[in-house]
């Protein structure tokens, strides 16, 4: 009797193990938890109005000098992540390519064909990197950091820069102002008309409040934190298991 225990216990054992296994190669094969030095082969060109065309691996980018800058992202005044970004700075690398002297703005291409402009004066700043890196943990992709921007300039993907004396008529908004502000177009001067003769002036009635529009949520990235209730419950289906089987062999032997 208490062979065929131990062989249960055993039996139930390996499976909670093979299972335990499988969850944990499914959070294996998510692609936030890519390593980027898989990608490490993928090129950013560097090109337009610069007098040294380039292309940089990612493997390249990895082994120049970096810095590590702390900033939030922002999309539209709601906060996306934040936390301490490390890479190169985007300035070593435009020295690198020996931009011409009226270069006004940078293109950035994604491979997705998602692209945004950043003026040359912001792009030279000193905390403007190219991220590989957030909290000491690989980015699945490499990312542009620009502190105080908004999300929409923070671009991922990238695999092209180009340099132009263009200067974009409408500038990305940041997190301050998160829609751009036109200028105001000269009205002309009103032309006045004949008054009416006064009529009876209605109450005004209570207009009713504008119900706020339900932002959207942002997607929340996995952790490794999310696999740690699913191994406890099939601990736990496990050990009642084994705790039936024990009691219905103990039952049974006193039966008899």
């Amino acid at each position: 009797m208490k062979m065929k225990i131990s062989q249960m216990i055993m039996l139930m054992l390996t499976f909670a193990l093979m299972l335990s296994g499988a969850l944990n190669s499914g959070f294996a094969q998510n692609p936030l938890y890519i390593d980027i030095l898989e990608n490490s082969s993928r090129t950013i060109r560097i090109d337009g109005s610069v007098n040294n065309p380039i292309n940089i691996t990612i493997q390249e980018l990895i082994q120049m000098p970096a810095i590590k800058v702390p900033a939030a992202l922002f999309c539209y005044n709601t906060l996306v992540g934040a936390g301490v970004w490390e890479g190169p700075q985007l300035s070593l690398l435009l020295e690198m390519a020996k931009l011409d002297n009226d270069t006004a703005s940078l293109k950035f291409y994604a491979d997705d064909g998602y692209t945004t402009y950043l003026p040359i004066e912001k792009a030279m700043e000193e905390d403007v990197i190219i991220a590989y890196a957030i909290d000491d943990q690989p980015l699945p992709e490499l990312r542009l950091v620009v502190p105080g921007e908004n999300g929409a300039v923070w671009i991922t993907l990238i695999n092209n820069i180009e340099a132009s004396s263009y200067v974009p008529v409408i500038v990305p908004p940041t997190e301050i102002n998160p829609t751009p502000t036109p200028e105001p177009s000269p009205s002309p001067s009103p032309t006045p008309e004949p008054s009416p003769s006064p009529s009876p002036t209605p109450e005004p009635s209570p207009s009713p409040s504008p119900t706020p529009e339900p932002s959207p949520s942002n997607p929340v990235e996995s952790s490794d934190t999310d696999r740690f209730p699913l191994v406890w419950v099939v601990a736990a289906v496990c050990a009642a298991t084994i705790v039936s089987a024990i009691l219905i062999v103990y039952k049974k032997k006193g039966l008899k």
